[in-house]
């Protein structure tokens, strides 16, 4: 059966060659199938204003809503009938959409918004408020065959918890782990509730965002060592470069904050460093904004190991060196062939394993770092004390970084026995 419909226009007067050519060009069928449920068609019709349009059901009288087409061959019929159309000079392609779609374009479409998303997310980057790191995931998520994907065509103000939920089991039979999931469907949320804010005049939200289930995986538990064995792998690089492994372990900032940081960022007169610079990705022309959280902080580093070395490295600047922008990375890495002398994340990553390997220890640089000495301070310090310390937004995402913390014993005693 063909649902055709009558239009009131006149034929265009384009030549049959060409009008057979538009048709036959017009409209393509695509499959889809969720895990455990029988596939889908939509026909596509091609972009406008940058929104990509679907049909996925015949069209009927306003209010009354038919389900899905149940066989190609049902799409492939409509499909056709808007051929036929075009074919005959009745309908412009666009007029064959003004009369299939005439409401579609008051309607607000997922893939429309993902694509304001991005620019959002490209605009931060910019501005280096955004990780390079997360956009690319985002813009993986947000393709037609990602993640996100499934969402095309859907008007975003009619999502409900059920079609969350399905979502959520479509996720499950893509063959990826349960944090990846939870990170797809975390971002997706992010995205809607930015969407729904930014269409509201004033506080609130344009339109509700539905609930998310909460996805459950098995963490795995970082490992750490104790400090002596930390030091003993340090000890191992040479004294030049040893700095930015101080660094991030007894100051327990981040590779790419130690790595931004510049010798204008420390005061050999008091003694601190301002901390306030982060490189927002691993490459080295990746752009440098603020800390991953946002703060600026000066204090006084307090390992003896890492002074002295702040002490030698202060000595070895020259003022020649300052004044041509020579050697400008306060932890510098000597052998690098950049001007400033600073640190990539793979030759950091390298020096490292090299390292470990003289030292008879395997570990990651985070996890024989920074989580090694934070588990540690985590049995002498309070828990606001060690927030201060390793700068995270909250007391929930430092537990990440000691898990390897252990109770204080002698205190506990001490705390019931003052005697």
């Amino acid at each position: 059966m063909a649902f055709a419909l009558a239009f009131p226009w006149d034929a265009t007067g384009t030549d049959p060659a060409t009008l057979a050519a538009m048709a036959k060009d017009f409209g393509r069928i695509y499959e889809t199938q969720q895990p455990g449920r029988k596939p889908r068609w939509r026909i596509y019709l091609g972009k406008r204003d940058g929104r990509a349009l679907y049909i996925s059901r015949l069209p009927t009288r306003k209010g009354i809503k038919l389900p899905p087409f149940d066989s190609h061959e049902q799409a492939a019929l409509l499909l056709e009938s808007m051929r036929s159309a075009i074919r005959s000079g009745s309908a412009t392609p666009d007029q064959v959409i003004d009369a299939y779609l005439p409401e579609e374009f008051s309607k607000e479409l997922v893939e429309a918004w993902c694509a304001k998303y991005l620019a959002y997310w490209a605009s931060r980057i910019r501005s280096g408020e955004g990780s390079p790191t997360s956009e690319r995931e985002i813009v993986r998520w947000a393709k037609e065959d990602g993640h996100w994907g499934y969402w095309w065509g859907r008007d975003i103000r009619g999502i409900n918890n059920g079609d969350v939920r399905d979502w959520h089991e479509w996720l499950a039979g893509r063959d990826i782990s349960g944090k990846t999931r939870k990170n797809v469907s975390d971002g997706f949320r992010s995205m809607l509730n930015w969407a729904t804010e930014s269409s509201a005049t004033g506080k609130g939200r344009a339109w509700p965002v539905p609930v998310f289930p909460v996805v459950s995986y098995a963490k795995s538990n970082t490992a750490t060592i104790p400090v002596d064995r930390a030091m003993a792998i340090i000890e191992k690089i040479p004294w030049e470069f040893r700095g930015i492994y101080l660094a991030i372990g007894f100051e327990s900032v981040r590779f790419g904050t130690a790595a931004a940081t510049l010798l204008e960022d420390y005061d050999p007169k008091t003694g601190e460093i301002y901390w306030h610079r982060g490189r927002q990705g691993n490459r080295l022309d990746s752009p440098v904004g603020t800390q991953k959280n946002h703060e600026a902080t000066r204090r006084v580093p307090w390992a003896p190991e890492l002074i002295k070395w702040l002490e030698w490295r202060v000595a070895e600047a020259s003022d020649a060196d300052r004044l041509a922008g020579r050697a400008q990375a306060l932890f510098w890495y000597p052998p690098a062939r950049n001007a400033d002398k600073a640190w990539s994340y793979t030759t950091h990553r390298k020096v490292w394993t090299n390292a470990c390997t003289k030292a008879g220890e395997k570990i990651s640089t985070q996890a024989g770092t920074r989580h090694s000495i934070l588990s540690r301070l985590a049995e002498v310090l309070t828990p606001h004390e060690l927030q201060s310390q390793s700068q995270h937004r909250n007391l929930q995402s430092l537990a990440h970084y000691t898990t390897g913390a252990r109770a204080n014993h002698a205190a506990m005693v001490k705390a019931i026995r003052p005697e």
